[in-house]
């Protein structure tokens, strides 16, 4: 479980990181969002498929969207909370991007049932 919200993070800092998108524009979060999504459905680990990403120019977020097979384990709201968190405020090259946007992690079951969200900001770094 904690594997799969790591294994995202990570390559989200990797696509970020790759592109340079530091000093961020909306257009450039939106090529970045195609770019991923190309990459998508992922299998993250036995209960987590990452399914999407998206950017809302009007919010200026991020929106991870998951699903979490419920029938091969459990996902914990706070461990994802804290890992994810962890992740993106303490990478030199995701830190910055939180002074221009937000980050939702929507956590969604089988059956599209929505679970939770993780939210990160830069205050909670």
């Amino acid at each position: 479980m904690i594997i799969s919200i790591l294994r995202s993070i990570v390559l989200s800092i990797i696509v970020i990181s790759s592109s340079s998108f530091a000093n961020t524009s909306d257009e450039s979060l939106f090529i970045l969002v195609k770019k991923i999504n190309k990459t998508l459905p992922m299998n993250l680990d036995d209960i987590t498929t990452w399914k999407s990403v998206g950017y809302s120019d009007y919010t200026k977020e991020l929106l991870y969207h998951y699903i979490v097979d419920q029938s091969n384990g459990t996902i914990n709201k706070t461990d994802t909370s804290k890992a994810a968190s962890v992740r993106f405020c303490s990478s030199s090259d995701t830190r910055p991007l939180l002074e221009h946007i937000r980050i939702k992690l929507n956590y969604f079951d089988s059956n599209g049932a929505f679970l939770f969200q993780v939210k990160i900001v830069k205050q909670d770094c």
